[in-house]
């Protein structure tokens, strides 16, 4: 059915939606081959061309809400695909000094000992995309990480979300908890392979599932006491800092085995109903970006509608 697209996909000039679009949707193992040339991108070399001897980007102690940071230079190699090398690990070095000692990870640097030991509920969307690039790059079972992970399990909230000191609710318009960052915690768990996942991780993917899907992905501002879309989610946007979409949260949901659920189906129509001629268009991006054009076909949004609508269910 989606050929022509996977095709397309499957051309050369952006290695990583190839590598992305032969893993994932043809599952072939010549996948593989092609991570190589990832690095060699143009967009690769651009981030690393500014990386600092020591590791970091931007100053030492950039705020990780910095787009320029080392934060989301590595959220954004790994998002490229781009395997662990020694510039990465040496950045990943530098960003567990942002860690607090429960685990969580501070927007700042903590200059002081106290503020490393402040035992925050908050940051739990940055926490999820730290473990997330962790995870990738191969520090999944370093105690740091393992901190991390039980930092996450130990603060959510029994309607699945966490508190959060940048939002402030309006009880007549909004969830009490902070619903934007509910795909970054799950995001980074799913990269965890099934057999090695503990029953404390699956009961926290469950839970999040559960109110994913009780809010019909992306239904979950009220007015006049009816849930209603909230209105930045139906836009779909690539790459993703702190913020999330309809379709970010479908990808998540869909390798977390949920993509097919009862509550998926708004979000399934509205990815569908964007689709021309079997691809589909980058409607935002942050500030500067330069990987795709917007309001032009997406190689990226073309891949991750497919790795939705492409998706079979399987048990969480």
């Amino acid at each position: 059915m989606y050929e022509k697209s996977i095709s397309w996909l499957c051309e050369k000039g952006n290695p990583s939606t190839r590598y992305y679009a032969m893993r994932d949707l043809l599952r072939i193992p010549e996948a593989q081959e092609e991570r190589k040339y990832i690095e060699d991108s143009r967009i690769v070399k651009k981030i690393l061309k500014t990386q600092s001897q020591e590791g970091w980007w931007a100053k030492k102690d950039a705020s990780c809400w910095d787009k320029n940071g080392t934060c989301w230079q590595l959220v954004f190699l790994s998002e490229l695909g781009v395997p662990a090398n020694t510039h990465i690990r040496r950045a990943c070095e530098h960003m567990f000094s942002y860690q607090r000692r429960s685990g969580a990870f501070s927007a700042s640097f903590p200059k002081t000992k106290k503020a490393a030991e402040n035992p925050t509920k908050s940051d739990s969307c940055l926490t999820g995309k730290v473990l997330g690039f962790l995870i990738d790059f191969g520090y999944e079972r370093d105690p740091r990480t393992q901190r991390t992970i039980r930092w996450l399990l130990d603060n959510q909230e029994k309607d699945g979300l966490f508190p959060c000191s940048y939002f402030h609710p309006n009880p007549k318009t909004a969830v009490q908890n902070c619903y934007m960052g509910i795909t970054k915690p799950l995001a980074a768990l799913v990269r965890i392979p099934s057999e090695s996942r503990t029953e404390r991780i699956k009961e926290f993917m469950r839970r999040t599932v559960r109110t994913m899907l009780s809010m019909d992905v992306f239904m979950y501002r009220i007015k006049d006491g009816e849930r209603i879309a909230k209105r930045s989610w139906t836009r779909f946007c690539f790459p993703h800092l702190w913020t999330s979409d309809a379709l970010d949260a479908m990808v998540v949901l869909a390798k977390a085995g949920a993509g097919e659920e009862k509550g998926t189906e708004r979000a399934r129509r509205l990815i569908a109903s964007k689709e021309g001629r079997g691809r589909w268009i980058l409607e935002g991006a942050p500030k500067g970006w330069d990987w795709e054009e917007m309001g032009k076909p997406s190689k990226w949004i073309t891949l991750r509608a497919l790795e939705v609508l492409m998706t079979r269910k399987k048990n969480l």
